[in-house]
């Protein structure tokens, strides 16, 4: 029912506009201040990493030289990196990601081996046309060949940022070092569950790909993972570099 409501609000905002608000009418009330406008151009850089809990590995898992425990990130964490470039609704991203699986049991050692599997997917999109690449272990995917979409795997966008209200949600304006204020929604009775989304109107197409602020979730360890904006910069993005490896 949460979900309901939150969906029931987001459709009732008011529409993205970027022309400057009427002008308060004489009848002693103040100006309305000026609303957020879309942020259409920019270039970002985001990492996500887990916060866990000191543990212990497992006694039946052991590790290889190519893949020590400390990583990064430290078994059984899971980390990745995202550069964004945005303009207008045309975008170019590389996605740079680890995670641990297990590959074959070692008899001499009696254990599985865990293996860390670093994978890079660059994506673009110009004119509604996409095209995306995955390179992993030395072979490179592209997807004029598979027909795969491996831009599926890139997780973009943000939650809403223009609503001081949510029912089911606590909602609290910050600052960050960017320039550029963020609205953190928490859900109600969460501890863990939090989205600092940069303010914008819901409506802008850039929501769906700018990544949040910062954002905090459970991991799949019993810790919580971490995902933070490390770089800003809003306009000044150049296409013309945007070239698929």
């Amino acid at each position: 029912m949460k979900v309901l409501a939150v969906l029931f609000v987001a459709a009732m905002i008011v529409a993205c506009s970027n022309d400057a608000p009427a002008s308060a009418q004489s009848q002693g009330k103040a100006p309305t201040p000026a609303a957020p406008e879309c942020i259409d151009e920019f270039a970002q850089e985001y990492e996500e990493v887990a916060e866990d809990p000191p543990r212990e590995t497992p006694p039946n898992v052991c590790f290889s030289e190519q893949s020590p425990a400390e990583g990064p990130p430290k078994f059984p964490a899971m980390s990745r990196k995202v550069r964004l470039e945005y303009k207008h609704g045309d975008y170019f991203v590389t996605q740079d990601s680890a995670s641990w699986s297990f590959g074959d049991a070692d008899t001499a050692r009696r254990c599985i081996v865990a293996k860390l599997v670093k994978v890079r997917i660059v994506a673009i999109s110009e004119g509604g046309k996409s095209q995306s690449v995955k390179i992993e272990d030395g072979q490179t995917l592209r997807s004029s060949d598979t027909g795969d979409q491996y831009r599926s795997s890139i997780h973009l966008g943000s939650t809403f940022s223009d609503k001081d209200v949510v029912p089911g949600y606590r909602m609290s304006l910050e600052s960050t070092p960017f320039g550029h204020d963020c609205m953190r929604a928490t859900p109600e009775g969460a501890t863990h569950i939090s989205t600092c989304s940069f303010v914008q109107p819901h409506t802008c197409r850039s929501v769906r790909y700018m990544l949040p602020a910062e954002m905090r979730i459970p991991s799949n360890s019993n810790g919580v993972q971490v995902g933070r904006t490390t770089r800003l910069d809003v306009g000044a993005v150049d296409p013309s570099t945007w070239v698929l490896p």
